[in-house]
């Protein structure tokens, strides 16, 4: 398996960005995992399966308009992610995964 990157665009109207925070908006590290599980999900063998978050860092914020690039590196028991708006580090993880 290879490192691969995908790349999810934070929408101005995103819902959660409504409460996220008024005047403020970022988008919440729950909708970044989210986006990360699906990039990492995308890079598993056929029949593979996210288990659970190991670990998770929130680096800086993610606002609107922010266009993220998650590169994910699946390795023997964890797939690792990371995730990037431009040059700045947003999150950072791994995930844990079994094959089928």
């Amino acid at each position: 398996m290879s490192k691969d990157s995908l790349r999810f665009v934070v929408a101005a109207d995103h819902p959660a960005l409504a409460g996220h925070f008024p005047g403020a908006p970022i988008l919440p590290g729950a909708v970044l995992l989210d986006f990360a599980w699906r990039a990492c999900r995308s890079q598993l063998p056929s029949g593979a399966a996210l288990k659970e978050v190991v670990q998770a860092k929130f680096l800086s914020p993610a606002l609107p308009g922010d266009v993220l690039d998650f590169s994910v590196e699946p390795q023997s028991a964890h797939i690792a992610f990371q995730c990037r708006a431009g040059q700045r580090r947003v999150a950072q993880g791994r995930f844990a995964w079994t094959a089928a």
